[in-house]
């Protein structure tokens, strides 16, 4: 099988990539794999997968089954921890060739850049960076009380056409004072109580709560995994969540645009915070529209408060989305994929 040909081709292929036996010991490694595991290739062929992936329990069963079915088994978002460094893939494939003393071809393919993608951000919370919206609420919403009480007296006493500017007043000092409340969710600590939850469940209701609303009405498409487990969660959270992605991009899309929501179990994803790892996040849901996407000026911090996604909003609906998600021990991120707009949430099963 090592032909001359087959050699070449195999140490230049441009990701990592590995040959091993039917143990899982490692035969050979390209130059790409030693170049992102700083390795060498003495020190590789001393190695066996396990060792290498730190017995990553998906990717060992993922290998197993192609050597036992003498077949191609792939995962995806794959991570693997090796000396307190993490090397994230988006593909791991594992192809069966039974030749030489070799069992299998393990290819690692790198994650896609932005510019694979398009426009690209992933929803993050800062609990330091979001303190100055708890300022801003509590020294804002003192006058402002003090504004909305001399209205309502100047009212008592109002000349003939002046109620209605009174009126204003009023309803702008309590427009304003709903404002910083949805603000003041960026800043409460308390973690909801996260139990079993089933979230086609909380994807269906989001939909109800939708489509009885005056919101631009939209055509839907449900593409569920039938075998999903039930998601660790806080039921009225994640329907906060969903009804926001939903309603951007139905306000995106306006009136008669399509949507579509799937659901699927994929291993092997985890994200790193700090010195942390979360959580494994099998579940996956992705709300995708047609709409025109968001603007490229504004993608690196699209999660942040007051940036928004359409024209009349608060900028605050998304930046919510990232803090209750970050209560999950989850991911949110946005994509542009061809003339897709694509929002994935990734969360932990219920054990």
């Amino acid at each position: 099988m090592k032909t001359k040909t087959f050699e070449h081709f195999f140490r230049f292929l441009p990701d990592p990539a590995l040959l091993l036996n039917a143990d899982g010991r490692v035969v050979d490694g390209n130059h790409a794999f030693l170049e992102q595991f700083s390795l060498s290739r003495a020190q590789l062929v001393r190695l066996d997968l396990s060792a290498l992936c730190n017995a990553h329990s998906d990717i060992l069963r993922a290998f197993q089954r192609a050597v036992t079915d003498n077949s191609f088994v792939r995962i995806r978002d794959t991570e693997v921890l090796r000396h307190g460094t993490t090397h994230a893939f988006d593909e791991l494939s594992f192809t069966s060739i039974h030749d030489g003393g070799i069992a299998v071809i393990a290819l690692f393919r790198m994650m896609r850049s932005e510019n694979d993608w398009g426009g690209s951000s992933t929803g993050s919370y800062h609990p330091s960076r979001h303190a100055l919206a708890a300022v801003l609420s509590h020294e804002v919403k003192n006058p402002l009380a003090g504004i909305r009480g001399a209205a309502q007296l100047l009212t008592a006493n109002a000349r003939d056409g002046d109620e209605e500017l009174h009126e204003l007043i009023i309803s702008e000092c309590d427009r304003i004072t709903r404002l910083l409340d949805r603000l003041n969710m960026l800043t409460l600590d308390e973690k909801p109580q996260l139990a079993a939850v089933n979230i086609h469940e909380v994807l269906d209701h989001v939909l109800h709560i939708y489509e009885a609303s005056d919101w631009p009405q939209m055509h839907y498409v449900r593409a569920y995994d039938p075998s999903l487990p039930p998601v660790l969660g806080h039921h009225d959270s994640l329907v906060q969540v969903f009804l926001n992605l939903v309603k951007n991009a139905g306000e995106a899309m306006g009136a008669g645009g399509k949507i579509r929501i799937h659901t699927q179990y994929r291993t092997g994803l985890r994200v790193r915070r700090g010195h942390d790892l979360t959580p494994n996040l099998p579940i996956e849901i992705r709300i995708i529209d047609n709409g025109p996407g968001v603007e490229e000026t504004i993608v690196d911090d699209l999660f942040e408060p007051f940036v928004g996604r359409h024209q009349g909003g608060t900028g605050l609906g998304l930046s919510i989305v990232a803090k209750l998600i970050y209560q999950h021990a989850g991911l949110v991120d946005y994509k542009r994929v061809g003339e897709e707009t694509v929002f994935t949430v990734r969360l932990q099963r219920s054990k």
